[in-house]
């Protein structure tokens, strides 16, 4: 079976879908090919600039303006090949339409185009006006040729029929083919993986279905607000609907108001909306780590401090631990050490991240961040050294790879935000070819940064031409960047080099390309060469877990998967595979 697909159109995440459903819909129209899309554990790319989908980009292209005219093909500096058409106005009036047209509620494929009933009967008395009318003979033939051919009309207009709605329930995403609860039930296994883009048309599928669900209305707002401006208006009023009612979610209805708050930067209202929740909640740890970003945006680096450290004394009793005060807790010591040149608080902020490190992985490489500036602060040179090095043979998707509590405002700790950590770090220690290399990595996972990162890289390896960490890195960068087959060689050529090293990267690379190609053999192997040098790796225990189940070997994935879970409650291959393995009846541990 060929890898899924997700679909971004109009700033909604659609599918996942096969390759041949997106062709079909880039037939039908229900997507152009300047909308995106994206394979697993990967970034979203125009349709057009695709390699898998060269072919039906030129169908199209040639469907919308005939074989016939004239294209120019550029490439530009991204070595990206780009078509410029002659376009007159009607051209031009027609794409726009189609866009228009594509951007539809919900999407539909089918595999034949819908005809009327009157439109079959006409094409097929046209096709009955050739019979030759003469003498007797030839009429009476002739009626009972017509006879025949009208009741093979009504047998192909029932054939027509059946098909079309036979193709309309077989080329739907398996999801939208199921009743009401059965598309809720599908949808909170989404959500309840951390799968939050699968879970979304599902949900708010349900919730059309049933607009008094305020159970759903509490989940979908803050997965909404997360998902940018568009979904802040339809979250407020699910915010609303659950105050007005009142109940159980009252509280969480407080908890996202104020995350709304935070992401339209009204800070001091953010504090009294959080302020509210915990009045109701004095409990609720999402409410206290929020209430700590709010001051820690208003440069209160004290109170958030503060905020933070009741937020985690409220995780370690219920065992709900997430990365998120732990680290935005550091961020605020290492911004009071900025303002105050007090060296306790780098020595409390990498306290803290040891622990931390000690028993999480969430937020891995971010907490090694810190902790290398926290080194460098203190002038602890080599345990920055060490530090680096450890945080760039970690595995990049590791984060992404968590599932997070959609209530809890997370943009301190993206890399857009953590990107200037990095440079003082890059910049203020002596000149390497893994300082390039960390540099490197912060560029690539920060947006609108990949290019750059692939500059410097370029100038890292030119500096180690044989080191393995660094032509990992170099080909992760190629990975994001789209050049799959590139990034496969690179971390083969990686791998060819460590045959002698502790390093993990090149094989995490690897691991993760296979599983991108469903060749789980492969990830399996490569991911045992990581744990083989990383007994506690929570993506190699994951990945080999995850590979039994692919490979139907049960009773070694039973055995693996309660092992792994003893190392992340949040690893999201984990957490689809819990799910999985309930359906074919295995014993795992909750």
């Amino acid at each position: 079976m060929s890898q899924p697909w997700l679909v971004k159109s109009n700033g909604r995440i659609l599918g996942p879908f096969q390759k041949e459903q997106v062709h079909e819909m880039l037939r039908a129209k229900e997507i152009v090919v300047l909308d995106e899309v994206a394979p697993p554990f990967r970034r979203f790319r125009y349709i057009r600039d695709h390699e898998e989908f060269v072919e039906i980009v030129e169908e199209v292209r040639k469907m919308n303006f005939g074989s016939n005219e004239d294209h120019t093909f550029a490439t530009n500096a991204t070595n990206t090949a780009s078509i410029t058409e002659r376009l007159g106005t009607h051209a031009t009036e027609e794409i726009t339409h189609d866009l228009v047209d594509s951007l539809t509620e919900e999407i539909v494929i089918t595999d034949i185009e819908e005809e009327t009933f009157d439109s079959i009967a006409k094409r097929t008395n046209a096709s009955s006006s050739f019979i030759p009318v003469g003498d007797d003979l030839q009429s009476d033939s002739s009626d009972w040729t017509s006879r025949g051919l009208w009741a093979l009309a009504v047998l192909v207009i029932v054939g027509v029929v059946g098909y079309v709605y036979y193709s309309r329930q077989m080329a739907q995403p398996e999801s939208f083919q199921t009743d009401g609860g059965e598309v809720r039930d599908k949808g909170l296994g989404h959500y309840y993986s951390g799968d939050y883009d699968l879970a979304m048309p599902l949900l708010l599928k349900a919730y059309t279905n049933d607009p008094n669900d305020l159970e759903l209305a509490s989940l979908l707002a803050p997965v909404l607000i997360q998902n940018g401006a568009e979904g802040y208006t339809q979250a407020e009023t699910m915010v609303n609907q659950i105050r007005t009612q009142g109940g159980k979610y009252s509280t969480r209805s407080y908890v996202i108001e104020g995350l709304l708050q935070l992401k339209r930067q009204d800070f001091a209202q953010a504090r009294v909306t959080l302020e509210t929740a915990i009045q109701q909640d004095p409990f609720s740890w999402q409410a206290f780590t929020n209430l700590g970003i709010a001051a820690y945006r208003q440069q209160n680096y004290v109170m958030a401090k503060n905020h933070f450290d009741t937020a985690l004394k409220i995780e370690l009793q219920r065992s709900t631990s997430r990365g998120e005060p732990h680290l935005m807790k550091a961020q605020s010591l290492l911004e009071m050490w900025k303002r105050e040149k007090d060296e306790r608080f780098l020595k409390q902020a990498r306290l803290g991240i040891d622990s931390y490190l000690n028993e999480f992985s969430d937020y891995k490489q971010e907490a090694l961040l810190l902790k290398a500036f926290a080194d460098f602060a203190l002038r602890d040179y080599k345990s920055a050294e060490r530090t680096v090095d450890q945080l760039i043979d970690t595995d990049p998707f590791l984060t992404d790879e968590h599932a997070k509590d959609p209530t809890v405002y997370r943009d301190t700790l993206e890399w857009s935000s953590l990107l200037n950590w990095c440079q003082a770090l890059v910049s203020g220690m002596s000149s390497s070819s893994h300082l390039e290399t960390l540099h490197a990595l912060c560029l690539v996972q920060t947006d609108e940064k990949e290019i750059e990162a692939r500059e410097v890289i370029n100038a890292a390896i030119n500096q180690a031409p044989q080191d393995p960490l660094v032509h990992g890195v170099f080909a992760f960068v190629n990975w994001h960047l789209g050049s799959d087959i590139k990034a496969e060689m690179l971390a083969t050529k990686a791998i060819e080099m460590n045959q002698h090293s502790a390093t993990k990267l090149p094989y995490i690379i690897k691991a993760r390309i296979c599983e991108s190609l469903e060749n789980y053999e492969c990830s399996l192997e490569q991911w045992k060469e990581v744990q083989q040098r990383d007994q506690a790796s929570v993506s190699a225990l994951g990945g080999i877990s995850t590979s039994y189940l692919n490979l139907k070997k049960f009773t070694q994935f039973e055995s693996s998967f309660n092992t792994a879970r003893k190392y992340s409650r949040y690893y999201k291959p984990l957490l689809r595979a819990q799910v999985r393995a309930s359906k074919e009846g295995l014993k795992v541990k909750k």
